[in-house]
């Protein structure tokens, strides 16, 4: 679990120490581009070079736990002379300045909040070549990536807070004692004492058509015992368990589980500074043809004492995943356990 604590905490640190605003946060504009999208400034012939095949090593990686491969985010390349009021406000930019000045004798990277646009992560790689742009971006990869991810998933956030339905928000509130900003376009699809489904159904335009895309949010509790609870293996036996007997498919007999031929993985992690199991993996239905990523987080509820699980998944048979469970990802994040009160 050190890990990826201590990586969150450096990233925090990096992020906070390098934070330029030169206007007020207030007058900046919003973000533009598409989730998942970074725009690399550059000259053509370092990204299509050493220089890019650095970035394409970090971002071309696969996202993780898909059943086909993505990578885990999307570069766009922008020649320096184009750098200009169009593409200044995207959400992502990495630049990289490349020349012979007191100020590149050694390379750096910084990562900078709100530099051109709100909520904006803009990353500033000085050098005096390619070698040396790649000497910075591989001493900081981990966080840059962690930056890039993590801000993702907070825009996510924010704009599902935004668009809240509030009728779920509400009953989450009073009868399960948390918060989530679940999307105005969600309804509960079941509950019971110790299961809640909640469904979206959304439709999305491909090749002149539309195409049913769904994401799905499960919450489920047990009373908490001991440390054991937050291993994978009961954590995958429970969730198997709860979906056998909750998530029945339109055949007569068919359920949702996991699918093992690509094995989960697994990560300890520290959310709202407590600790957390994590799961990603891929569903199935058993007895039908259906299945997807799934994202699922597991932590205790001190107000009640309770393991509980928010377990979402994505369901988008004509389209790459990516974003989609990315969303549900951001969605389950924004849990928070409320008081007794």
């Amino acid at each position: 679990m050190k890990k990826p604590i201590l990586l969150l905490f450096s990233l925090v640190l990096l992020i906070t120490s390098c934070n330029e605003r030169g206007n007020s946060e207030a007058f900046l504009p919003g973000f533009v581009g598409a989730s998942g999208e970074i725009v690399v400034v550059m000259s053509k012939a370092d990204f299509d070079g050493r220089a890019g095949d650095a970035l394409r090593d970090i971002f071309y990686k696969s996202y993780p736990v898909l059943p086909q491969a993505e990578t885990k985010f999307d570069l766009v390349h922008v020649d320096p002379s184009a750098f200009d009021r169009f593409w200044k406000p995207h959400r992502n930019v990495i630049i990289a300045d490349l020349q012979d000045r007191i100020d590149t004798q050694e390379p750096s990277l910084k990562i900078i909040q709100n530099k051109y646009a709100r909520d904006q992560v803009y990353v500033e790689v000085k050098g005096l070549n390619a070698g040396a742009f790649i000497s910075a971006v591989e001493e900081k990869k981990d966080f840059m990536l962690a930056a890039f991810q993590q801000a993702e998933i907070n825009r996510l956030g924010a704009l599902n807070k935004r668009y809240q339905n509030e009728a779920i928000v509400q009953e989450l509130a009073q009868k399960d004692g948390l918060y989530m900003a679940i999307p105005k376009d969600a309804y509960v699809k079941s509950r019971k004492d110790d299961f809640l489904w909640i469904d979206r159904q959304m439709t999305r335009m491909k090749g002149g058509r539309n195409h049913d895309v769904q994401q799905g949010f499960f919450v489920y509790k047990t009373p908490y015992v001991s440390n054991t609870q937050f291993s994978q293996e009961y954590l995958l036996a429970r969730r198997d368990s709860m979906l056998k007997a909750n998530v029945s498919g339109s055949i007569l007999g068919s359920f949702m589980t996991t699918e093992y031929r690509y094995h989960p993985s697994y990560e300890e992690v520290s959310f709202n500074k407590e600790f957390a199991s994590e799961l990603r993996g891929l569903w199935k239905m058993d007895g039908e043809f259906m299945g997807g990523p799934f994202y699922s987080i597991s932590l205790l509820n001190p107000n009640t004492n309770e393991l509980v699980t928010i377990d979402g998944y994505a369901y988008a048979p004509y389209f790459d995943k990516r974003e989609y469970i990315r969303e549900v990802e951001a969605i389950i994040k924004t849990i928070r356990f409320l008081g007794k009160e």
